[in-house]
């Protein structure tokens, strides 16, 4: 089974991204204002905390979730969403959030991860 070990940097940064990008494709999509965004906020990080505290989670996911709690993790991901937002329309973030999910997809899926 993947673990943290199992990519490089640069591919943990892309799963560290991830479970933000949804949440930024959607505000972008439909911008529903500061209120919007704070709830989309808390929704995620609603749905991290309940990962990380279930015992049926992936052990991936709890490292990705254990990322997000440390400071070198925290501001990891929000350097590396600001390099692939930076200058972005609200469509362009559409565009980049579903090319970083697909490159996740892609990354998860590989024989030698599995």
């Amino acid at each position: 089974m993947a673990n943290k070990q199992s990519f490089t940097s640069e591919e943990w940064t892309k799963l560290l991204e991830s479970p933000m990008v949804p949440g930024m494709a959607v505000s972008a999509a439909e911008p529903s204002g500061l209120w919007g965004m704070i709830k989309k906020a808390f929704a995620s990080s609603s749905a991290l905390a309940a990962a990380k505290t279930d015992a049926g989670t992936n052990a991936l996911i709890k490292a990705v979730v254990a990322d997000f709690e440390t400071s070198e993790g925290s501001s990891d991901i929000q350097e590396a969403l600001r390099k692939r937002f930076a200058g972005a329309k609200p469509a362009d973030v559409v565009q980049r959030s579903l090319a970083s999910l697909a490159e996740v997809s892609r990354l998860l899926a590989a024989p030698y991860r599995r």
